[in-house]
């Protein structure tokens, strides 16, 4: 029975972390008809501008705002994009000379989300740009654009007609009386505003969630309210990545951080790398080095490991992982913590190591940060850097280290998403502007695709396979780290198509429904109780699962891996909770861990199926896991090991196991074999321990015999009997000894069976009404006759019926009837049928006969045989 009470902290730290999603809410426009109409007022005239918003088109050859009137010579200016999925801008003081407008050569992309802004003055510039890159630069003459029209979203900017209409979804919309710069611009897209920015005159954030208008979010002036027409909210998603990322060629990249976070003796660092050098050279990823002794807290990739360390003015004090905790060549997402006494480190959401390195001290107050290099730099792809004075614990690591941060959680001091595509400046997307600059990297090259992560949204629907519902607009693939959340307003994740991952988080704040396999090959972590509804998942060679806190269960379904063992020590193989130790070579092993009760519901809800290809010999240990919430009504200081070798049917309780209650394990040393292994309650263990169970053949007959060592409670067996493409039918009843502790026989024979092949099992019945089944291994078969034959009629007298067998070793035509004292025929049973070859049972019905004896005459090819029998009634 493990100690819970932190869970509840840690439930109330992670709330504020993915909860708040990033991008909130968005208007889904039909391109039929809807827009938003904002009335004018004077807050809305301009002689500088900058509209800016973020896009998710599915339709082209639409604009997506402006102010103006249609078909006159007010003023006026729109942004949109043409057939083609150009960006088109135009500012107009009437239809003559007085206009500019300009065509981008790059398109918006459909069916992604995509910033886009366009910024005015008057005499001076029109520009526009895609995700902060520009796209436009002409030159404006000046121009006056003052009217009295609505400002429209969603459409070309005039009320009436409708023309232009956007298709798709839209969020953050901003418009300024100023000319934001490209580097103004860029540092704000990836985040929500204060609201109070100077030159801010309307802020559309999508807030509301529901309803027919809009709020704006702007403090400055009078508030603008817009009205919705037609257009329905769906979660937004905008701002999720990842985008791009920066690729360091580990000669002389790196960012540089003139005013970095002063890092005190508590803190997080943590960031997702892409590795592509195995060799043991100390390659910073963040940190900074001038002398040994003023280092910060610093972060190496070295080799597979993770190097970790701070300076105090006085030493350096650092450690380094020791078991190849990362890979070469993907993505790795990997943290370290710090409390004033304890180093943590984690990868890829697992805590992998622990030190006291630097136990006491307060680290080097030293403002300079360098992303990419400390001693030397460092050589792949790094994304999503985060800094935090603050200890992060593992949930919380693990809740947001597949999705975007929002900028302002508490603690974060620093948060470089690296999702631009040009330029030499990194932004910090935290109120604190710890901007950083791209040294000795040319912006054309370095700025690439990340693939870091991929993060549900469900905006679109709940299907797995749907690309809109996810933050890359691409369905997942083996390779990606997947997070699982559950958005406002977007659809909770119905998991189908046996997709495949690397990571994969769930997320405290989802309830997805597995309705299909699938399979993760790097780490499983889960945030939420999740029920296997059925399906198997599958952890790869190198899959491990983490429930934490939490766990997977179901009355069906599995977790399964398949690995090569040999001469382990304590390995708690795929994380399932089976830990083995064996100096012997079991060769490729598989190890299932299911959730479904055994032996009539009276085990715990768990049970593993550890299946070898080298099976004896082995001497091995098994410390089996469990959780509270599968007692199943055990008395948890009284559990066994119960060991079934034929899949459940029979069980032996395993008298030398040891319960630890404390650690939720029980133990088993000096094992020569495995199968299926559960727990029970030893002091009322499964109902009946079956020690053997037996058939023999004797002509038409069977003979079942079996020996139980244990029985509790136990009322009886009833004997089923299946023919081959046949259905389970009840063939007898044998009373049980109730309760009984030592060897037990029993016996039962199935008489007059017809050739064929046949199963058995026993259903072992409780005096309460609960059973179980014991199936006996293989079949039993009842071959051809090898003579004619005809027997005794049984009953014998009879009334109102009998039955006679007869047996035909050979196809034959077969006559069967019944004759009185004087010789006549008074029914007939079977007249000169073909039969084939096989045992048979007719029944003969008194019906019309009176009292008297009668003789069965049976014919069949050159064999003839009678029998006499006797009516009584």
């Amino acid at each position: 029975m493990k100690k819970v009470i932190f869970i509840l902290i840690s439930v109330f730290i992670m709330s504020g972390i993915c909860n708040a999603q990033i991008g909130g809410y968005s208007l889904n426009f039909d391109g039929t008809d809807d827009y938003i109409s904002v009335p004018h007022n004077s807050n809305l005239n301009f002689t500088a501008f900058t509209i800016e918003a973020w896009i998710f088109p599915t339709g082209t050859d639409s604009k997506i705002m402006g102010k103006t009137a249609y078909g006159s010579a007010v003023p006026g200016f729109s942004i949109g994009y043409t057939s083609d999925n150009k960006l088109f801008c135009e500012c107009k003081q009437d239809w003559g000379s007085n206009y500019v407008a300009a065509t981008s050569t790059a398109t918006a992309s459909l069916n992604v989300w995509s910033h886009v802004a366009m910024t005015w003055s008057s005499g001076g510039y029109l520009k526009a740009y895609i995700n902060g890159v520009e796209v436009i630069s002409a030159a404006s003459l000046a121009l006056t654009i003052t009217n009295s029209n609505y400002f429209v979203i969603g459409k070309a900017p005039w009320i009436s007609p409708s023309q232009g209409l956007f298709k798709g979804r839209m969020d953050e919309v901003r418009v300024w009386n100023v000319v934001r710069t490209q580097a103004e611009i860029k540092s704000g897209m990836y985040k929500e505003l204060a609201g109070n920015e100077t030159g801010l005159r309307m802020y559309f954030k999508m807030s509301n969630g529901s309803g027919s208008t809009v709020s704006d979010n702007q403090t400055n002036v009078t508030a603008n309210t817009g009205t919705i027409n037609g257009a329905t909210w769906k979660a937004s998603g905008c701002f999720t990545g990842p985008k791009n990322c920066l690729d360091f060629d580990g000669s002389n990249d790196y960012v540089q951080i003139s005013n970095g976070v002063v890092l005190g003796n508590t803190f997080t660092q943590e960031m997702w790398i892409y590795p592509t050098d195995a060799t043991d050279v100390f390659r910073g990823i963040l940190g900074y080095h001038s002398t040994d002794v003023t280092r910060p807290p610093c972060i190496y990739q070295h080799g597979k490991n993770i190097h970790f360390g701070f300076a105090n003015g006085t030493a350096w004090n650092s450690d380094i992982t020791n078991s190849d905790v990362l890979t070469i060549n993907a993505w790795n997402h990997i943290a370290v913590s710090f409390d004033g006494t304890t180093y943590l480190v984690y990868a890829n959401g697992l805590l992998v190591y622990t030190s006291l390195c630097a136990s006491g001290l307060t680290p080097f107050g030293n403002a300079q940060s360098w992303i990419g290099k400390v001693d030397n730099y460092f050589l792949g792809k790094i994304d999503e850097v985060r800094i935090w004075n603050i200890v992060r614990t593992e949930s919380q690591i693990r809740e947001s280290m597949t999705c975007n941060l929002i900028g302002n959680e508490s603690g974060l001091q620093a948060y470089y998403r690296m999702d631009y595509s040009d330029g030499t400046t990194i932004y910090d997307v935290t109120s604190n502007a710890r901007n950083g600059t791209l040294t000795n990297m040319d912006p054309a090259t370095d700025w690439v695709t990340s693939s870091s992560f991929n993060t549900w949204v469900g905006n679109e629907s709940n299907a797995w396979s749907t690309a809109a519902n996810w933050s890359k607009g691409s369905v997942p693939a083996s390779t990606d780290n997947v997070g699982i959340y559950k958005w406002t307003l977007g659809s909770e994740l119905s998991l189908s198509g046996t997709p495949a991952v690397n990571h994969l988080i769930i997320s405290s704040t989802s309830s997805p429904t597995l309705n299909s396999n699938f399979t993760v090959n790097g780490d499983l972590l889960l945030n939420k109780d999740i029920d296997l509804n059925g399906y198997t998942i599958t952890l790869g060679s190198n899959g491990y699962i983490d429930e934490g806190s939490y766990r997977f269960y179901g009355t069906s379904g599995v977790i399964t891996t398949t690995r090569t063992l040999n001469n382990i020590t304590e390995q708690n193989i795929g994380g399932l909770g089976a830990t083995i130790t064996t100096s012997a070579d079991m060769g490729s092993t598989t190890i299932t861990r299911g959730h479904t009760t055994q032996g009539s519901n009276c085990s715990i809800s768990r049970y593993y199926d550890i299946t070898p290809t080298n099976n004896t010999g082995l001497n091995a240990t098994i410390v089996f896991n469990y959780n509270d919430n599968e007692l199943n009504g055990n008395t948890e200081s009284d559990l066994k090991l119960f060991k079934s070798t034929n899949s459940g049917t029979n069980w032996t309780v395993q008298n030398s196991s040891l319960v630890n209650i404390s650690n939720n394990t029980i133990t088993q040393t000096g094992i020569d074999g495995f199968s299926r292994w559960t727990a029970a309650n030893y002091n009322s263990p499964m109902p009946v321990e079956l020690v053997s169970f037996s058939a023999a053949v004797k002509g038409r007959n069977i003979d079942l015999k079996w020996k139980t060592s244990k029985e509790i409670n136990n009322k009886g067996f009833e004997i089923e009997r299946k023919i081959t493409g046949g259905n389970w039918l009840c063939a007898g009843f044998v009373i049980g000894a109730g309760n009984a502790n030592g060897l037990k026989e029993y016996t039962f024979e199935d008489k007059n069976l017809n050739s064929g092949t046949y199963s058995f099992r026993l259903r072992q019945i409780d005096f309460n009404g609960n059973y179980s089944y014991h199936s006996l291994n293989g079949t039993v078969e009842i071959g051809l006759p090898i003579k004619y034959n005809l027997s005794q009629n049984y009953p014998n007298p009879f009334n109102p019926t009998t039955k006679i067998d007869f047996a035909l070793p050979v196809e034959s035509s077969v006559s069967l009837k019944i004759y009185d004292l004087s010789g006549k025929e008074v029914k007939s049973l079977i007249n000169n049928e073909m039969m084939k070859a096989g045992y048979y049972t007719a029944e003969i019905n008194s019906g019309g006969l009176s009292t008297g004896v009668y003789f069965c005459r049976l014919i069949a090819g050159n064999f003839s045989s009678v029998k006499k029998m006797v009516l009584l009634k």
